[in-house]
């Protein structure tokens, strides 16, 4: 059962996405500079699937491995499915 409560916009602005090119052009999300994403990308573990977690200068952006796996925060909530 679906509930009304509003959700968190950060929890909707998650993405994951696997990144093959460590070339990859990543931007940041429009809403990165949200405290809530800085907690998160800060807060982030600093080994994910056996990858080290880059240093990186994007707001609201993780990134392990040679980009192999991507955080970005900030982003606009998907559409229901």
């Amino acid at each position: 059962m679906a509930s009304d409560r509003p959700r968190p916009r950060t929890a909707g602005a998650l993405a994951f996405a696997l990144v093959n090119d460590p070339a990859h052009d990543i931007r940041p999300g429009a809403d990165a500079r949200n405290p809530s994403c800085g907690r998160i990308t800060e807060e982030s573990p600093r080994e994910l699937g056996g990858r080290s977690r880059k240093e990186v200068d994007l707001p609201g952006v993780a990134v392990w491995g040679d980009g192999d796996v991507v955080l970005r925060c900030g982003l606009p909530a998907p559409p229901p499915t």
